[in-house]
């Protein structure tokens, strides 16, 4: 089985409650893996791992009191006043990559809505000792803009990246790939999240992948130099391998039980 590359998954302490975010392109195979890991039984001292699914965790979300499209905005409006400099990087990456002024504010209004939607999850765990495993986050979220870009922004700054995800997620699990591959995988799929992909041209497509296949690469070596637990997953692995790598690192290095089964 070929090495996974991997600083710590998550510090050796005791009663903690952790998110790990999965990162990678649509099709690279986080959600097969979410679904093998939520199906395997618990064991080597973990009290409790749990799965959550991006589709689920945004679309249930109530991120405010106002309804409807004003209640978006406000979570906007909010987060300006509170990290302006989050915000206005935010932009300044949309508009590099080529985003109409419109489609750019509605990207940064979802990913500050999915920012805080992962707030709110993390508020929400009751007990100690628990890993929740979230099959996209805000990695993934951070180079999805590029649907709709027509070129890649410049290199993301570690400050942007340590405000945007420090105290949101604990630890990534970053999925190499193959940006036609993925693709390939990608494309034959239904539903909402999957829609934006049927309306833009092969050709197209293929770029787009590229772009945010490049961008999140960056991204990620920018995640791990700012300390964040980083654990790289082959591409050519299976899912089962993909499944004990992961589970290996959580037990040897969150739980401080090396060799348990």
């Amino acid at each position: 089985m070929p090495e996974a590359t991997t600083t710590p998954l998550l510090p050796s302490v005791s009663c903690v409650r952790r998110v790990i975010e999965f990162a990678g392109l649509p099709g690279c195979g986080k959600t097969t893996v979410l679904d093998a890991l939520r199906s395997r039984p618990r064991s080597g001292g973990i009290d409790r791992m749990e799965v959550r699914y991006w589709s689920d965790i945004y679309g249930a979300s109530r991120l405010s009191r106002l309804p409807g499209r004003p209640g978006r905005y406000y979570d906007v409006f909010a987060t300006t006043i509170r990290e302006p400099r989050l915000v206005l990087a935010l932009w300044r990456r949309a508009l590099a990559a080529g985003y109409p002024a419109t489609e750019a504010a509605r990207w940064v209004c979802q990913f500050i809505r999915m920012r805080r939607a992962m707030l709110a999850l993390r508020r929400r765990i009751r007990h100690n000792n628990t890993t929740i495993l979230i099959d996209s986050g805000t990695c993934s979220n951070l180079t999805y803009f590029h649907r709709l870009g027509t070129a890649l922004p410049p290199p993301i700054r570690p400050q942007f990246v340590a405000a945007a995800i420090r105290g949101i997620s604990d630890g990534v699990v970053y999925f190499e790939s193959d940006a036609a591959e993925c693709y390939a995988r990608a494309i034959p799929r239904t539903g909402w999240e999957h829609g934006w992909m049927r309306d833009i041209s092969k050709e197209k497509m293929l770029n787009t992948y590229e772009r945010m296949h490049k961008d999140l690469r960056g991204l990620i070596d920018v995640v791990e130099s700012i300390g964040i637990p980083t654990l790289r997953l082959p591409w050519d692995t299976t899912v089962d391998e993909r499944v004990k790598l992961i589970e290996q690192s959580l037990y040897q290095h969150h739980w401080g039980l090396a060799g348990t089964e």
